[in-house]
């Protein structure tokens, strides 16, 4: 058995740097893992936001996944392309997106399309386009569970919800719970929902909503607040089906919460980053068990030194992996070094990152680092391809197809 790390390849000095290399060995081990977790393929709707390659959409077919999430017009076509069943593009169409979406329901007739909506306006319209091509568009009415990006209120003040009674089964109705305020927001909603179903172009297919703001690492605490943010959007539901409309499809969660709502059984959850893993959502999900199966690569282009670094002992290393290469929307770190652990970053620019390390001294240029970004959807989206490792080489190139903003339609 080998000593060598995971990561490491064969013929490093033959890889370009910056790059992005992902093992599809650990890739199906992840997909495998997220099966399990939720119970069945049914419950799993998973976004290829994550890692935008077809070739990983046949990966999770060939397990059995049929159904896909998708945040751009280009990562629907790609998952179509590739041969996905079912794509909700999890987002709201507006402007020459409608038509763009009406172009792929055209294209690709064994997929079956969706799309979020949260507005009135935004409804007519995709209505009046939709009877004007002969055509139902199914929609998810998407809501707001608390994290206010986009969505329908589920309070009358739009701002948020009251905490719902204390020890309450999230998956029950939750009757007699939450503020007024909650139930005049959830009488909006039903009558924003009954609008789907009285248009002629509109299929309305249930109710959608991502809870991202919730970031509790603590079990008891996230099953706790999962309970207070979801508990209308159960009496929404139930409100729906007592009005003798049948029973909305559920799409929820991301990836910390998806454990919690896939128990529910009649859910599909929308978790993506499993797929791939990075060094930031152990951090987010310390209770969820995947395996890395993606990584940047940077070399080492220039050892800089500086006063207080030969004080210190602790000296500079520049990297060739700026923000055009790596995710950066978060604060410092934007990467967990596997060969490197103990490097700081203290420097970074659109084309270089510089850490500081005690090994420093003894790392020559030209020296290769293999790292665990911390956020690796955006990371993929910088990268035009990846390299593909198996066997510990380097066997072929996959293009990051959907990083595009516009495939063919």
């Amino acid at each position: 058995m080998s000593d060598r790390p995971w990561y490491e390849i064969d013929l490093p000095e033959q890889l370009m740097s910056p790059s992005i290399l992902v093992y599809p060995d650990r890739i199906d081990e992840n997909l495998c893992r997220m099966i399990a977790l939720v119970g069945n393929v049914d419950q799993w709707r998973p976004h290829v936001k994550t890692h935008k390659l077809p070739q990983v959409v046949t990966m999770k077919r060939r397990l059995g996944i049929t159904r896909f999430k998708a945040a751009t017009i280009a990562e629907a076509e790609m998952t179509a392309t590739a041969g996905g069943e079912d794509v909700l593009l999890a987002y709201p169409i507006v402007g020459p997106n409608i038509e763009r979406l009406l172009n792929l329901i055209d294209a690709f007739p064994a997929t079956k399309f969706s799309a979020l909506v949260d507005d009135h306006e935004t409804l007519r319209r995709i209505d009046e386009h939709a009877q004007r091509r002969g055509v139902r568009v199914s929609l998810m009415l998407d809501l707001d569970v608390g994290m206010h990006r986009t969505g329908f209120p589920l309070s009358a003040s739009g701002t948020g919800f009251s905490s719902s009674a204390s020890g309450t089964d999230f998956s029950s109705s939750a009757s007699g719970t939450g503020s007024s305020s909650s139930a005049a927001g959830i009488d909006r909603a039903l009558r924003f929902y009954e609008s789907m179903i009285d248009r002629p172009g509109i299929h309305a297919l249930g109710l959608h909503a991502y809870d991202g703001h919730i970031h509790e690492s603590d079990p008891n605490t996230l099953r706790s607040t999962i309970e207070e943010a979801f508990a209308p959007l159960w009496q929404l539901r139930d409100r729906i089906v007592a009005a003798g409309h049948p029973s909305p499809k559920l799409v929820l969660a991301g990836t910390p919460t998806s454990r919690h709502l896939a128990e529910i059984g009649d859910v599909e959850v929308g978790a993506g980053t499993t797929v791939l893993w990075d060094a930031g959502q152990p951090r987010l999900s310390p209770d969820l068990d995947f395996t890395p199966a993606a990584v940047v690569v940077a070399r080492v282009v220039s050892r800089p030194s500086t006063s207080d670094a030969n004080r210190t002992g602790n000296g500079l290393l520049c990297l060739d992996l700026g923000h055009k290469a790596v995710a950066s929307e978060m604060p410092a770190p934007r990467v967990a070094w596997l060969n490197l652990p103990d490097a700081v970053e203290v420097m970074h620019s659109e084309e270089h990152l510089v850490v500081q390390s005690p090994a420093a001294g003894s790392i020559p240029v030209g020296t290769l680092l293999y790292g665990l970004p911390t956020h690796i959807c955006p990371t993929m989206a910088l990268h035009q391809d990846v390299g593909v490792v198996r066997d510990r080489r380097v066997v072929e190139r996959w293009n990051v197809v959907a990083r595009d903003r516009r495939i063919r339609f």
